[in-house]
């Protein structure tokens, strides 16, 4: 399950990573969050010849909110939108970010790499197309501007030439009056939505349906979006305008809007009849909801826009705070038989690898380092069992090129504690007995530091979700529930850093990369 071998550039600026792609004739592929991308080089999905890491490109991490639109540059992470308070702007987004994969892959995944990927059964693509948000793309030619609904074109299919980089998405703030609605169905959480609706709707003054739209993802090779004003003005002009009534007066057009979307041939997870029963409920209850939402905005009630959970807005404990800004890195090549140098902190100490570029962080802390205590499993992103701390939010180090590292903080199982002291998440997965075999404990211990110092009031009945990313459900498993909840417990205000991982407990060391 290891990536074929590839060209690897990365580029300092836009123009170097358009200039880039077009040299690599159609064979390129750009690189940012990875976790897409990964799986779908070491299952030899795909074999491009170069791939372009844009992380180091100046102005891609843009996130800034105006009066109209929230922009997010092409690396800007899915998770980093998830806690930034902007993002309560955009209600829908806000709503569908959670459910999007686990932590894990949202802490490095990137909003522009979900829609330049254009999975059918992704979030992202049609929440984008359910509010027609803009799109900024990048070429040879210059820059030019499409519509989300423009964008998507089939089956992980967009607009985008191989010579053409997607550099910005604008999505527009919720205005007065405005209600959403989202919801899919996935056979565990992260998994890819069986179906999924995105829904907008918009009242007037007076309480009358201006405009309502709604996306569908998940039944058809692309994101389907119609326009359903005329559907839900009928139904919410009738006596059964309360939101269970509104469900039981919208579901025979839904369940027709059903025949026309859903045309998906069904696969071993779900059949098209199942799919278009699901749009069908989740169409008929998400249009209420909005409409519910809607109503409320317009009476003044505080949050009724949303619908969502609140952004934590809670900044990682881990790292310490970042250093004054550093000019980015040199431009650099390095051919698929050469070795890429990255400059890297482990565990509070610097780091420098050479290594070749399809070599996988994972297997760096393991082969180059020595840092066995991250364990390997799946190696395509669905076990777990490898979690590290990168840049202080869990990802999974299968799933992460080492030289995508440059200039980052990684944190791994034997920086948590500290020989003769045990972190107190450690102890507690003591006390508990929570350890299983071990093969996932440093996974498992890794994913709840993580979201202990995001979000420290999670509650006993979250758990199972936030700490779903990885998969092991052996006999431990209820006793790792246990332990998590314990430390909640006696942390609410979060748990203390790492032990192990600062220059100022342990002494400088260098760490000398193997050169096989």
């Amino acid at each position: 399950m290891k990536a074929p071998p590839f060209d690897y550039i990365r580029p300092a600026t836009v123009a170097d990573a358009v200039a880039a792609l077009a040299r690599a004739d159609g064979e390129g592929k750009v690189l940012a969050g990875g976790q897409s991308l990964v799986p779908v080089l070491a299952m030899r999905l795909g074999r491009p010849a170069v791939l372009v890491d844009i992380n180091a490109v100046s102005g891609l991490n843009e996130l800034s909110l105006t009066d109209d639109a929230l922009y997010l540059g092409a690396t800007v992470r899915q998770r980093q939108v998830e806690q930034h308070q902007a993002a309560a702007a955009v209600p829908l987004l806000a709503m569908a970010l959670p459910w999007i994969g686990h932590r894990e892959v949202r802490g490095r995944g990137t909003v522009c790499g979900s829609l330049a990927h254009a999975d059918p059964a992704a979030e992202l693509p049609a929440v984008a197309a359910c509010l027609n948000a803009t799109l900024d793309i990048e070429g040879p030619s210059g820059r030019r501007t499409v519509t989300a609904r423009e964008f998507f074109t089939g089956p992980m299919a967009t607009v985008l030439a191989p010579d053409e980089l997607l550099v910005r998405a604008r999505f527009p703030v919720a205005g007065p009056g405005e209600g959403f609605g989202f919801a899919e169905v996935g056979r565990r959480h992260g998994d890819f939505a069986l179906t999924g609706v995105a829904v907008r709707v918009r009242l007037s003054r007076s309480g009358e349906v201006q405009d309502a739209t709604l996306a569908a993802f998940g039944v058809s090779g692309r994101p389907m979006v119609r326009d359903v004003t005329p559907l839900l003005t009928s139904c919410a002009d009738t006596p059964a305008a309360v939101r269970a009534g509104l469900v039981r007066a919208l579901t025979p057009a839904m369940s027709a809007l059903a025949d026309e979307l859903v045309d998906t041939a069904g696969d071993m997870h779900a059949s098209n009849a199942y799919r278009r029963r699901l749009f069908t409920v989740l169409a008929a209850r998400e249009l209420a909801t909005a409409h519910a939402h809607a109503r409320a905005a317009g009476k003044g009630a505080a949050g009724a826009t949303t619908g969502a959970r609140p952004s934590a807005g809670i900044a990682p404990a881990w790292p310490r705070p970042a250093p004054a800004a550093q000019p980015p890195p040199a431009a650099m090549l390095t051919p698929a038989d050469g070795r890429a140098t990255t400059h890297l902190t482990v565990n509070g100490t610097p780091v420098t690898l050479s290594l070749p570029p399809r070599v996988t962080l994972a297997d760096a802390l393991r082969d180059h380092l020595g840092l066995t205590g991250t364990h390997l499993g799946c190696e395509h992103g669905i076990c777990g069992m490898c979690t590290v701390l990168a840049d202080g939010h869990a990802a999974r180090s299968c799933l992460l090129f080492a030289c995508q590292l440059e200039g980052a903080e990684v944190l791994t199982i034997e920086g948590l504690g500290r020989p003769g002291e045990l972190h107190p998440l450690q102890q507690a997965f003591g006390r508990h007995h929570a350890l299983q075999c071990g093969f996932c404990t440093p996974g498992f211990l890794l994913s709840a530091y993580d979201l202990l110092t995001s979000k420290p009031g999670v509650t006993q009945e979250e758990l199972a979700v936030e700490l779903s990313g990885v998969l092991c459900r052996c006999t431990g498993y209820r006793n790792i529930l246990s332990a998590v909840a314990d430390v909640t417990r006696s942390h609410p205000d979060g748990i203390p850093p790492p032990l192990n991982s600062s220059p100022a407990q342990q002494p400088a060391r260098s760490i000398p990369a193997q050169t096989r």
